[in-house]
């Protein structure tokens, strides 16, 4: 019960009594638990669990919950498994606020962009006006001169700061793009470097490797790499 009691408690419900437990344990049980949201979990709530957690540790322990209740071991694991989920959540928060703040850049940079663009047809088409008056106005051929060549000296400014603005835009984009796939994949990655520190901090290499690779194949996460996991761990910290 106390597992449930925990569950209860990640999915915000106060009331951990039998009857709340009896309650959660109906048909949509699993469907709760696969759709939970980790980054619901605050620091102080999962300092809350991780207290009861050991404050009931023989509760949680793999042995004695088998024998209490099969259905109850994959749920104490679930329960460990998404704390540790939601630390490294809390830890590629200022990638996601970074990746927000690029996406705003880049959003500033699209209308100064289209400004520019818009700005410049409007020059261009001023070129052409004065292109054609000019044959129809020689006593104002030197003034249109004068004109012209500031306008195209307008032009060539507007020319370049667009050409600035491209390469701006495009490394912007890059950037945002690395960061997305990093953030794709950094769930699934941080689930399985979890999942490795929980289970597989104690065997030999034979296991590790027969493990991981079927937990890669169930994650289709072919290009996991525990080691890398574990350097953007130490990197964020």
């Amino acid at each position: 019960m106390d597992v449930f009691s925990v569950v209860l408690r990640m999915m915000g419900q106060e009331d951990t009594s039998f009857s709340s437990i009896k309650k959660f344990l109906g048909p949509k049980t699993i469907e709760n638990i696969l759709n939970f949201d980790a980054s619901k979990l605050t620091p102080q709530m999962r300092m809350d669990i991780q207290r009861e957690i050991a404050k009931k540790s023989q509760s949680f322990e793999k042995s004695v919950i088998t024998r209490a209740s099969v259905a109850a071991a994959p749920i104490s694991d679930w329960v460990k498994a998404t704390l540790k989920y939601s630390e490294i959540l809390e830890k590629i928060q200022p990638l996601i606020s970074e990746q927000t703040k690029l996406q705003k850049k880049l959003q500033v940079s699209e209308a100064r962009l289209y400004e520019c663009q818009k700005q410049l047809a409007e020059l261009d088409e001023k070129v052409i006006q004065l292109k054609d008056n000019f044959g129809q106005r020689t006593s104002e051929a030197e003034a249109l001169k004068l004109q012209l060549k500031k306008a195209e000296e307008t032009l060539g400014v507007a020319q370049n700061l667009l050409g600035k603005l491209s390469d701006e835009k495009n490394r912007w984009e890059g950037q945002v793009k690395q960061l997305e796939s990093q953030l794709k994949s950094l769930p699934y990655d941080s689930l399985l470097a979890a999942a490795f520190v929980v289970y597989l901090s104690d065997a030999d290499e034979v296991i590790r490797e027969e493990t991981m690779k079927e937990w890669k194949t169930l994650m289709k996460a072919a290009s996991f790499d525990y080691m890398k996991v574990k350097f953007q761990k130490v990197f964020f910290n």
